[in-house]
């Protein structure tokens, strides 16, 4: 399990979201942290560069826009899942452009984000204990 381990940091104001998000990826066998704010994440990605990032666009400080640019200007820039409630169109366009690999709309399955992380860090699945 530590070869396919990968470290995700979970960016989301909602607490809810993060301890949901850090439990089941964590049980996933990956290396999960998490912050609740724009300020935190930067401070997380120039600590510590994960594997990828799960970044909310909307929070209190910043917003998530302002952390995908950081990461943009990043020399080994992480992999981005921009997580939204917000389904517009230009929502995802201005992710994409802006480096996101993927968005997943709120509210997601807890399945569909272990298996958009894994697909993404090409991860194989653990097999499922039911």
């Amino acid at each position: 399990m530590t070869g396919s381990s990968r470290r995700i940091l979970v960016v989301d104001d909602d607490q809810n979201t993060r301890l949901l998000s850090e439990r089941v990826l964590t049980s996933a066998g990956h290396e999960v942290q998490s912050v609740g704010t724009a300020k935190d994440a930067i401070q997380a990605l120039d600590a510590r560069r994960p594997d990828l990032v799960l970044l909310d666009v909307v929070m209190p400080d910043q917003d998530g826009w302002s952390v995908l640019q950081h990461i943009g200007a990043l020399p080994a820039r992480p992999l981005v899942v921009v997580m939204t409630a917000r389904v517009e169109e230009q929502t995802a366009a201005r992710a994409m452009q802006l480096g996101a690999a993927v968005c997943l709309y709120k509210p997601f399955g807890l399945r569909a984000l272990v298996d958009t992380c894994n697909r993404l860090l090409l991860v194989e699945p653990k097999p499922s204990s039911s």
